[in-house]
């Protein structure tokens, strides 16, 4: 099998950039979650890739060969939509094999190929039902089964898992990840939620106007995020990030802070070197603040809103304008009370006037 590749490529629609120079490698055995908010491109690119868009500027390629100007029949690429699009009047098996009538198997290789479907994701006791017969988890494993019982250049699943209640969600993301680690194929979902992303990609390409801001590997995003962005669309909580500036880079240490914090760090953990005087953002994740004393502290930060999260709570402080988030198994503050929030000793992630993140000694590259 072969990798697929995108090149430079580009999709307008009259005056409006939809998509714009993206470069995207996905390997014959890797699962990329393509992720970003509504309306971002990452559907616009998926359908690309399938053929049902044409290019306007670049190349999409399938083992070195370039398909761009093929259309979608000529691909050969498995994809599952966002609605199951199952045919009502074909019971379950009838619609599982559907796709393999262009294939010219013989009876008995469709019949293998149903019974290993069938078997993976459960249908065995509802093969002879019809779509309208089935639950809404049963749709999309059916809709699932149909893409991967194929043998294409590529599989692409356009948000698979969006119209599942959280329950369904969380075994068909354990499901759909297992089946995929066995194909060999390279693999594109699109999606919006970053759970989804976090557990089901091998690398997680994060869009945002029609651009990509970063690729890399699930745990990369998170600890290391390209830029303010990145850092606020990746993690459950978000990213606490604070407005300020470098108040000093010297040969030693370097400050960053607003009027109302200081933070000093040693100038040897920086790769990269903020600027005096420069607008510079610090962020921090809720996990990595305290109400306990101890590390730098933040004074005067009012409890606006307190979230039950099962054994955590999550609170969301006004410092100075500016949202403070803590997470915590600690007794709540009152609503309105002021309260001094403590950062303890990790380094923040520092990002620079235009939001790009300072790299730290120790970083992947």
């Amino acid at each position: 099998m072969s990798a697929l590749t995108v090149q430079r490529v580009t999709k307008t629609f009259g005056d409006f950039t939809a998509v714009s120079d993206i470069d995207l490698t996905v390997a014959e055995d890797e699962v990329l979650c393509l992720l970003g908010p509504s309306g971002c491109g990452k559907t616009t690119t998926l359908r690309m890739i399938a053929g049902l868009e044409s290019v306007s500027q670049g190349q999409i390629l399938f083992g070195g060969e370039e398909v761009s100007a093929k259309p979608a029949q000529h691909r050969n690429v498995a994809m599952a939509f966002q609605f199951y699009a199952l045919y009502p009047d074909l019971t379950v098996g009838e619609n599982l094999i559907f796709p393999l009538a262009a294939e010219g198997l013989s009876k008995a290789e469709t019949q293998e190929r149903l019974d290993g479907i069938a078997d993976t994701l459960h249908l065995d006791s509802v093969l002879q039902r019809r779509p309208h017969e089935l639950s809404e988890g049963e749709k999309q494993r059916v809709a699932v089964g149909r893409c991967i019982i194929r043998r294409p250049n590529a599989f692409l699943f356009d948000e698979p898992l969006s119209r599942l209640d959280v329950a369904l969600r969380e075994d068909m993301r354990g499901s759909i990840r297992r089946i995929l680690a066995t194909l060999n194929r390279p693999t594109v979902i699109v999606t919006h939620d970053q759970l989804e992303a976090m557990t089901m990609g091998d690398r997680i390409a994060v869009m945002r106007d029609g651009r990509i801001e970063q690729v890399g590997t699930p745990q990369d995003v998170f600890d290391h995020p390209a830029n303010t962005f990145v850092a606020g669309f990746i993690g459950t909580p978000q990213m606490s990030l604070l407005d300020g500036r470098c108040l000093d880079a010297g040969e030693t240490q370097v400050t960053v802070g607003t009027d109302q914090m200081r933070w000093t760090l040693p100038a040897s953990r920086f790769a990269d070197m903020p600027r005096t005087g420069e607008a510079a953002t610090v962020g921090f994740r809720p996990r990595a603040a305290s109400l306990t004393p101890g590390g730098l502290a933040l004074g005067g930060c009012r409890l606006v809103l307190s979230e039950h999260m099962g054994a955590e709570k999550l609170l969301h402080f006004d410092w100075h304008g500016q949202a403070v988030r803590v997470l915590t198994q600690d007794d709540a503050p009152q609503i309105d009370e002021i309260c001094t929030v403590y950062l303890g000793d990790a380094a923040p992630h520092v990002f620079d006037n235009n939001g790009i993140r300072l790299r730290m000694k120790g970083d992947r590259q």
